[in-house]
């Protein structure tokens, strides 16, 4: 059996198994069903941190995110943040899968519409290492940055988010993380939706 007909059935671990066998050498386009059904996997417990991983090896092919988007990829990686806490491999396979998946079309304006969104990406900010950081503030510099392609004018983040990342920039944060909090705090402060003052201190 494919790993959709497995999905179909019911048969969520070895599907994911499945998906997991036939991406392990290269990432390649794969059908609506098994995106959909390891999209639903990432919602539950039991195969939320295999299917998070999965998620993330399916969304590096480009043509799978609009897909991805669509089966609600942003809110099944949001809880899946939200429920496991900032630290673990699933916070931070769900990350990195969030941060691509604001480079489909939609893909940021769904994870911004996502109520959890804020409040997990700054606890994620002020609590994980290394690669978990970087992406919360890739993730949010993309929903809330000048190159989100909406218009944020009137609709800035929370306080807690800036204050992550200013705290982050501030402490220990990745080149990339450097760049990319200072990417989103210059966007929001030409905006004039700051909210606090920032000199520049942890840009590079």
């Amino acid at each position: 059996m494919s790993a959709e007909e497995k999905f179909a059935a019911g048969e969520v671990v070895a599907a994911l198994r499945t998906v997991e066998r036939e991406m392990e050498a290269v990432a390649r386009a794969v059908p609506p069903g098994v995106v959909a059904g390891v999209v639903a996997a990432v919602r539950e417990p039991a195969t939320a941190r295999l299917a998070a991983k999965l998620l993330l090896v399916v969304l590096l092919e480009e043509g799978n995110r609009e897909m991805a988007v669509e089966a609600g990829a942003a809110s099944a990686a949001v809880g899946a943040v939200a429920a496991s806490g900032p630290a673990g491999a699933t916070a931070e396979r769900a990350l990195a899968a969030l941060e691509l998946l604001c480079t489909a079309s939609g893909g940021a304006a769904a994870v911004r519409r996502e109520p959890l969104a804020a409040p997990a990406l700054a606890r994620a900010v002020e609590g994980m290492p290394g690669r978990g950081r970087e992406c919360a503030i890739g993730v949010l510099a993309a929903i809330y940055g000048s190159g989100s392609g909406e218009d944020l004018s009137s609709s800035p983040p929370p306080p807690e988010v800036v204050k992550a990342v200013v705290a982050a920039m501030q402490g220990e944060c990745s080149a990339r993380g450097r760049r990319k909090g200072a990417q989103l705090l210059r966007a929001l402060q030409e905006g004039g939706r700051l909210g606090l003052a920032w000199d520049g201190v942890g840009e590079c």
